[in-house]
């Protein structure tokens, strides 16, 4: 079978291919590839308007179906007096871990025209920063099958993903087996917060204070977790988010979660929607109901509906303790980066290393 890659550049492309986007995206058996998708991509372009974006879209000879879609950035790495031209997906700032949409009957086929014929031969490229994957992804499993060890490094993101497969087990059996005590501890929490007054937990939020309640969710979490997160590396981020969930949420994409008591937002969650995935993303409480663990009362109804629907919940990257109560993790996130050159290798090798990836791919 032959294979055609078409390079798109400009919105009204991008736009052309929405709905075969979306459709490749829904036929995937699992899809982890929120950051790669059309919704995020579409809304990352228009806020931050970056430069040297292309999206590869790769069909079958007669270009009826989409096979694979990759959303990248160009651009150079400086060493010394020498330039390196690199690409990375695009939108990394935000995206604890990545990937691609791309059929799995013929997965390598595709990524084989992406590496060789596209980034190679057409944009010749010295490296290319291909994630970050999850140790499962199967594209990072056939990235290490078929190229070479002097092509290919694995740079640890020194950060795990957790999620929760619901798919075959019920709630009551999943806790019972893990010999938690989480959920009880959340439903005896919600318990004593209704005696304080009226509590109000809506999972899928669509009023007109949308976008107050994202933006008082970012500036808590913020507050919360006051170290640096991948996702704050924009001055604006909190604008983003904000714009983000409130585009997404109408489509079906986002989900702004709230728990309300007499009214007053105590606790809430942003999560993003991907054909039989939540993929959790920030939750904030009111300091001042700490004791009540409102973050916890809501994670328990979010990881209950994800249940009903025999969804997976994913948490993301970070070994917080709040996931680990929660679930278990489930391996490592890793950066493949491919040296196209000898000298590229030699120059880079030993500077793109675990602990300094953000200095080659989190601001282009």
């Amino acid at each position: 079978m032959s294979y055609h890659a078409e390079l798109l550049s400009t919105i009204d492309a991008l736009d052309a291919i929405k709905d075969q986007w979306q459709a490749l995206c829904a036929a995937l058996p699992e899809n982890t590839g929120f950051f790669s998708s059309y919704s995020y991509l579409r809304s990352y372009l228009d806020f931050h308007q970056p430069n040297g974006w292309v999206v590869v879209a790769i069909y079958g000879a007669d270009r009826a179906q989409l096979l694979g879609v990759f959303p990248l950035s160009i651009f150079n790495v400086q060493d010394g007096d020498n330039n390196y031209r690199a690409c990375k997906p695009i939108g990394t700032p935000y995206a604890p871990y990545y990937d691609f949409a791309v059929r799995s009957q013929c997965r390598r086929e595709v990524l084989s025209i992406l590496i060789h014929n596209v980034l190679r031969g057409h944009f010749k490229c010295d490296l290319a920063f291909l994630g970050p994957l999850h140790d499962s992804s199967p594209l990072s499993i056939v990235l290490l099958e078929e190229l070479d060890a002097p092509m290919i490094k694995m740079v640890s993101n020194r950060d795990a993903l957790s999620q929760i497969d619901t798919r075959g087990q019920t709630l009551e059996a999943y806790f019972r087996r893990r010999k938690s005590l989480t959920l009880p501890n959340a439903r005896y929490q919600e318990r004593r917060l209704r005696k304080c007054g009226n509590v109000e937990i809506c999972l899928t939020e669509h009023g007109a204070d949308l976008a107050n309640v994202v933006m008082e969710l970012c500036q808590r979490n913020e507050e919360h977790f006051p170290e640096e997160n991948y996702y704050r590396q924009h001055a604006d981020w909190k604008t983003y988010m904000t714009q983000l969930a409130t585009q997404l949420a109408p489509q079906g994409f986002a989900e702004i979660a709230t728990l309300r008591l007499d009214q007053q937002v105590i606790a809430s969650a942003l999560s993003f929607l991907q054909p039989g995935r939540r993929y959790f993303y920030l939750i904030a409480y009111d300091p001042a109901f700490g004791r009540h663990s409102p973050s916890k009362i809501l994670m328990a109804h979010l990881i209950e509906r994800t249940f009903a629907e025999k969804n997976v919940f994913c948490f993301g990257a970070g070994q917080y303790q709040y996931k680990l109560d929660w679930c278990q993790s489930l391996g490592d996130i890793r950066t493949p980066v491919i040296f196209y050159t000898p000298e590229a290798r030699r120059a880079l090798d030993e500077k793109i290393v675990a602990g300094k990836m953000s200095a080659f791919i989190s601001h282009h």
